[in-house]
């Protein structure tokens, strides 16, 4: 299961989560958007270049939904194939210390299916 299956978007044959931060068009990196997808890299590592990982942000600020690992008895445990699992955002950092946090966007798989928060603005 990936992000892009949660929205029901096909893939564009994106081959790594490092290749779609680099495609995407709507990044960010301190507003804490619900259902934007958070991106990690994992550090150079030889000729495997950094695959990593990405997840996408729930409701509570600071909780992630990830394929890859899940909240048990206050623990973040890689689960990988067990499918969802809200953990904290620093839970990636757990189970891969390699990986590095790069940032949020609202796309993925060339595609936008999370909508920018409306700005609000006061007028005197």
């Amino acid at each position: 299961m990936r992000c892009h299956d949660a929205y029901d978007i096909p893939t564009d044959g994106t081959p790594n989560a490092f290749v779609g931060w680099e495609h995407s068009r709507h990044k960010f990196f301190h507003q804490w958007i619900p259902g934007a997808f958070a991106h990690w890299a994992k550090e150079h590592n030889g000729e495997d270049g950094p695959p990593g990982h990405v997840a996408i942000c729930a409701v509570r600020k600071g909780f992630i939904f990830s394929t890859d690992a899940k909240l048990i008895n206050g623990k973040v445990v890689y689960t990988p194939g067990q499918g969802w699992g809200r953990i904290p955002l620093a839970g990636i950092a757990q189970i891969w210390p390699d990986h590095r946090f790069l940032g949020f966007s609202l796309d993925i798989d060339g595609r936008t299916p999370v909508e920018p928060p409306r700005i609000r603005r006061r007028y005197p």
